[in-house]
């Protein structure tokens, strides 16, 4: 009984905003082909503030650390050793640095897709 209020007092205590809970944003790859994918990864906001090329396994997810910690609009281009390259736009806000949002990019055979998981 006694957990249960202590975790109601905190969901309470964090939804309101009275605690803040901190996270750090990142970019999770999924890669959904049947062998290891190598992808070269550039996060910029008028500057490149993270540069990586990273070996996706493709049995288990990998994750990076791109380093955003302000709001503030982010291209993020990926281009992978199949030959398949995109840029897409994020437009991270307060709420996602506070809590961390994480951008998932899939890689299928085909076609790259970026979601944000807030």
């Amino acid at each position: 009984m006694r957990r249960r209020y202590l975790v109601g007092v905190l969901g309470t205590l964090v939804g309101s905003g009275c605690i803040s809970v901190s996270d750090e944003i990142r970019i999770v790859f999924e890669n959904n082909t049947s062998g290891d994918t190598g992808v070269d990864l550039r996060v910029s906001r008028e500057a490149v503030v993270f540069a990586e090329e990273i070996t996706v396994r493709s049995d288990s997810p990998s994750e990076v650390n791109p380093g955003i910690t302000r709001p503030g609009q982010y291209q993020i281009a990926v281009s992978v050793d199949t030959g398949l390259e995109e840029t897409y736009t994020w437009d991270v806000e307060d709420v996602d640095v506070r809590m961390g949002s994480n951008a998932i990019l899939s890689i299928f055979e085909t076609d790259l897709r970026l979601r944000v998981e807030q």
